[in-house]
């Protein structure tokens, strides 16, 4: 699986509208919130007492987000993350919808009780590596090569998803989409390389048939 992995699969982002990123993002939320679909599918607009906020999402297959205005339950928790940019975890659990679990960190554990990753999804025992990937115009990635991993869910049969892939699944009833953008390893970085050596972009997504 691992050999097959490394594709798009996801790519999703949060602000905050004519806010500053990212300190105007709550370190803790708790919310019920409310949801108006957008012009764009790829946007998520959810407006709460305290603050707006604004999710883009774009995965491969496509999220079916509701297509009516409701109320969204929301949990996020953002920590501070290596070169100023913020750990993010989040769940968006729309009340005639989907729920869905989004993540952006250097680490894979948020820690903070506000949220906790879903399924018991814990980093596998299984990596694939080293890898150099470069681009057209950067054959070679010149800060090294990369070890990919995944990441292992309790579902009705337990599932390993790795770097670049998406799986479906079931669990009690519910159908479970995971899609694994990023888990991915430099080990170490070169002075010049200025990402974190560790990364990990996901998002879990469970609905009832």
């Amino acid at each position: 699986m691992c050999e097959e992995g490394g594709e798009f699969v996801l790519g999703w982002g949060l602000q905050v509208p004519g806010g500053t990123f990212p300190d105007d993002i709550p370190s803790d939320l708790i919310a019920t919130c409310d949801f108006a679909p957008s012009l764009d599918p790829t946007e998520i607009p959810i407006a709460c007492a305290e603050v707006v906020l604004l999710f883009t999402i774009e995965s491969t297959p496509v999220l079916t987000l509701p297509t009516e205005p409701q109320q969204v339950d929301v949990r996020l928790h953002r920590a501070p993350g290596p070169l100023g940019f913020p750990d993010i975890w989040a769940e968006l659990a729309f009340y005639d919808g989907p729920r869905v679990f989004v993540a952006n960190s250097s680490v894979l554990d948020p820690a903070s009780p506000t949220i906790e990753l879903p399924y018991d999804m814990v980093l596998s025992e299984e990596e694939c590596g080293p890898y150099n990937i470069g681009t057209p115009l950067e054959p070679k990635d010149n800060c090294g090569d990369q070890m990919w991993h995944g990441v292992e869910l309790d579902l009705d049969e337990d599932a390993t998803v790795f770097h670049g892939t998406h799986l479906m699944g079931s669990n009690e009833g519910d159908e479970v989409g995971v899609w694994v953008q990023t888990a991915r390893d430099y080990g170490k970085l070169p002075q010049f390389c200025d990402i974190p050596v560790r990364f990990f972009s996901f998002m879990v997504v469970s609905e009832t048939e």
